[in-house]
């Protein structure tokens, strides 16, 4: 009896001075935030599942009077905004969180790495193929995908509402797929009527565990041993993440394939494994995942959001419009990306989509380095400094919704903040891509896709917001997501 009570007994006694530890002792003890959230992991995975976590922050940080608020028991929310290039610049000695960037199950990747010289390697790789030349090297297959969505559109448009934001998911899987692999994946064509399947059934089964993968360890410990024919019995979610690598691996497959029956005269567009060949095979499939994740659902969600809000506001709708028009008199002949974008009142309202939709509206975690040791200044917030191992993040919704960047207006939609020289200025507070040399590499493919899908489908047609649909309810799955039933569109031809 004695030896069947030792156990539970030292458990609980670990428990409570580690508990009393994290209350007391603990080089955050000084730091407020809610006492569950100092105990474990718990208390984060609770507030992410629900989607609203920034917004749960964001109220703490109200209640309890702080920029720093503890949110874990050795981690700190940040809401100063004044830090934010501190943390997340050039030469930032702030490193990447690796357990939370461990979930993702990409090693060494360019979004995953977190060692300095290692990432800088892999983006002079992969750079060339972001670029802005080459992303306009490129442009053709875009607007090829871009017009085989408006062919379906046409079809389908005088017997339903669209959900739109599904429709714009596949053909920027369509796009990221092609410029990835070198092959598409053509849901534009093979999705069901409501514009969803393939890879966004994939997409979304990923967003129901990505919290469990990154505040459960254990979890990814366990999946990690145990066999993939047998870890796809066991989950359903997982088999599907696990049809991701199975993707990327049969792309490199072909890939390899066909380069050997390639010609100097091949004139197909180069891909990511052009630049990635020295790499292991399991390197260049992980890479190959993350860059078919991270292209397609975000910009998907910016296009999604911009077109809600300017359907939603028939000035701004009619500004757009006229400016597309004036620019555009022949719907059936369309200028250059170029040439789009010196539509001023177009760019403005590309880059307030990017901003309000905030695709990855969640914190970032780094380490604070040491200081002493990196010969750098304490990070100092409320006029406490930040113990070195902290593990601290900053996210673009404290930094979108800021009215100190902003102004009173940070949560509205607003083209015009963006127009003349005042709008400039205002690019150093936009983070939808974060900052410095961990910024997102596809930022010029995502602007890029969403100028040309805004221009090509509010030109082509009177976009309305059907009766049907209600405000888009977004969930933060790391990258936010619309609820169902999406954004209802109703289209019609500017000239019917």
């Amino acid at each position: 009896m004695a030896g069947s009570l030792a156990i539970p007994i030292i458990w609980a006694t670990f428990a409570a001075i580690t508990a009393f530890y994290n209350i007391h002792l603990h080089p955050l003890a000084k730091f407020p935030g809610p006492q569950a959230a100092c105990l474990s992991q718990k208390w984060l995975l609770a507030q992410s599942k629900t989607g609203k976590a920034e917004e749960v922050f964001e109220r703490l940080h109200k209640e309890y009077g702080t920029q720093a608020l503890r949110i874990g028991p050795n981690e700190l929310h940040i809401s100063d905004v004044s830090v934010y290039k501190t943390i997340y610049n050039q030469t930032s000695p702030y490193l990447k969180a690796p357990d939370f960037y461990g979930a993702f199950g990409t090693p060494h990747t360019l979004f995953v790495e977190d060692d300095p010289a290692m990432h800088k390697a892999r983006r002079r790789m992969l750079n060339p193929f972001f670029s802005r030349g080459g992303i306009l090297k490129i442009e053709p297959m875009i607007v090829a995908k871009i017009q085989r969505l408006l062919d379906r559109l046409e079809t389908v448009r005088s017997a339903q509402s669209i959900n739109i934001y599904n429709a714009i998911r596949c053909v920027t899987v369509d796009i990221i797929s092609e410029f990835a692999f070198g092959r598409t994946q053509g849901l534009t064509q093979t999705s069901d009527a409501n514009f969803y399947g393939g890879f966004l059934v994939t997409f979304d089964a990923v967003a129901t565990v990505i919290w469990d993968q990154a505040y459960r360890p254990y979890l990814r410990k366990i999946l990690g041993a145990i066999p993939k024919a047998i870890t796809r019995r066991l989950s359903s979610e997982v088999a599907k993440i696990l049809d991701l690598a199975l993707e990327s691996e049969q792309s490199l497959a072909a890939y390899r394939a066909a380069l050997k029956e390639r010609t100097a005269d091949d004139s197909a567009h180069a891909t990511i494994f052009d630049g990635l060949q020295e790499l292991p095979s399991d390197q260049i499939v992980a890479e190959g995942v993350d860059i078919l994740t991270a292209g397609s659902d975000t910009t998907a969600l910016s296009v999604t959001m911009g077109l809600w809000h300017i359907s939603h506001n028939a000035k701004v709708r009619d500004k757009l419009v006229g400016a597309l028009v004036e620019a555009i008199p022949d719907p059936t002949s369309f200028p250059s990306l170029v040439k789009l974008e010196e539509i001023s009142y177009l760019t403005a309202c590309v880059r307030e989509s990017i901003r309000v939709a905030m695709a990855v509206p969640g914190r970032l975690p780094r380490v604070v380095p040491d200081y002493k040791k990196t010969n750098s200044a304490p990070l100092i917030v409320d006029g406490m400094i930040i113990p070195p191992g902290t593990v601290v993040g900053m996210s673009a919704y404290s930094m979108h919704s800021s009215e100190e960047l902003w102004g009173p207006d940070a949560r509205s939609f607003n083209p015009d903040r963006w127009l003349g020289d005042g709008g400039k200025a205002l690019d150093q507070h936009m983070v939808s891509f974060s900052k410095g040399l961990r910024s997102c590499i596809g930022q010029n493919l995502a602007y890029a896709e969403a100028t040309l899908l805004l221009a090509h489908l509010l030109r082509r047609y009177d976009v309305r917001l059907s009766p049907q649909s209600g405000d888009p309810v977004r969930m933060d799955n790391f990258t936010n997501a619309i609820r169902e039933p999406g954004v209802l569109i109703d289209l019609s031809k500017h000239d019917d």
